[in-house]
């Protein structure tokens, strides 16, 4: 499929501009090879009604389970920190006063 086929096929699918952008002036095997982004190759084998085997289905759960925990251990740190900084702001913004009455009414 050349450079105009897929640009016109992803605007037919709904695919977002940020995508159709990154694609624009190639085809779409290499939009395929090149993608760095999962969610963007799922979204298009699903688009167009495309399905893993089960096997295939098997390995990539594995792989994925794999890298979402790679992710998740190198996420815990920053959302520790940025829980540490929102906590007392939200705590300014919305008064223990106001907790404890709407607790006590709720009792």
């Amino acid at each position: 499929m050349n450079a105009t086929e897929t640009a016109k096929l992803l605007r037919r699918l709904g695919a977002c501009e940020e995508a159709r952008n990154w694609v624009q002036g190639h085809t779409l095997a290499w939009a395929w090879e090149k993608c760095e982004r999962a969610y963007w190759l799922e979204w298009l084998a699903n688009a167009l009604g495309v399905r893993m085997t089960d096997s295939a289905r098997a390995e990539y759960d594995r792989v994925e389970a794999a890298a979402w925990a790679k992710y998740n251990r190198g996420r815990a740190a920053a959302q520790a920190e940025y829980d540490r900084v929102r906590a007392p702001a939200y705590r300014a913004a919305v008064p223990y006063a106001e907790i404890l009455k709407a607790a006590k009414e709720r009792a």
